[in-house]
């Protein structure tokens, strides 16, 4: 059986639309030639897809329900199998996800039932076999994160301790500031276009407009925008700092339980 997708992000136009997209997956899997598949009909079904309700189903769910449907492991509404015909419509493509996501539906239903059952099949821990527990999947946490400060001198694993350990160094707001400026400059450092940046992920790309230059980047951000990756890698910095001063994993325990404390 399928193993289903746990959709997040709806899909997106660029995701329909891109050379490699959506259109033309379904249409290679549905054996549509060029002819078939004309721009206007590619754009008919990307406005369908967009506006309807399966627009909150994911790209690969998309595929997959199509897929399903020529495979025979998806039934229409009469539970006959699908007459696949070599066109790309929003008549065929709504059916098929109609049925799928009602197939999805079941099948959410089943796996909760089934989660269910096992839970209650199995024996009830003690209080003192979940406090052991607790312990085993810290000790394993600190662990972790000593021996990555260890061996790269850096961990990523922690940063949820920030605001805790801002609080407990008493960090100033112009020792922030100038964190910021110092790591906002590498990252500038580091690209020399739009397309480097976007190529990177590591910031929202609705913080820019494509058209624009580095120099007008530059000077979006001295207009008080923060690069949400500069920020992140700011926080990082501090937890870090504050974590390698501990002389032992014995150190680095006691320190991380006075902050979950």
């Amino acid at each position: 059986m399928l193993k289903l997708e746990i959709c997040y992000n709806p899909i997106t136009i660029q995701e329909v639309v891109s050379e490699n997209g959506l259109i033309n997956k379904i249409c290679r899997l549905f054996g549509v030639s060029s002819e078939v598949a004309s721009p206007e009909t590619q754009k008919e079904w990307t406005q369908w897809i967009l506006t309807s309700p399966f627009k909150t189903l994911t790209e690969k769910e998309i595929l997959n329900a199509h897929k399903m449907a020529i495979n025979g492991e998806l039934l229409d509404e009469d539970q006959k199998h699908f007459k696949i015909f070599p066109m790309l419509t929003p008549i065929q493509s709504g059916a098929i996800l109609r049925q799928y996501v009602e197939f999805k539906r079941n099948n959410e239903v089943y796996w909760k039932a089934k989660q269910n059952l096992k839970k209650l099949a199995e024996p009830k821990k003690t209080q003192q076999e979940l406090e052991k527990e607790k312990e085993e999947n810290f000790n394993t946490y600190c662990n972790i994160i000593f021996n990555e400060i260890k061996q790269d001198g850096f961990t990523k694993k922690a940063t949820h301790y920030y605001s805790k350990i801002a609080q407990k160094i008493d960090l100033k707001l112009v020792v922030a500031k100038r964190l910021y400026r110092l790591e906002l400059n590498k990252f500038l450092k580091n690209f020399k276009t739009i397309r480097g940046l976007k190529e990177t992920k590591e910031f929202e790309i609705s913080f820019f407009q494509t058209n624009e230059s580095l120099a007008e980047i530059k000077n979006k951000i001295k207009h008080g925008e923060a690069v949400p990756s500069v920020q992140q890698n700011c926080r990082d910095i501090i937890v870090n700092h504050y974590l390698r001063k501990s002389k032992s994993l014995n150190d680095l325990k006691q320190k991380i339980k006075e902050l979950e404390g």
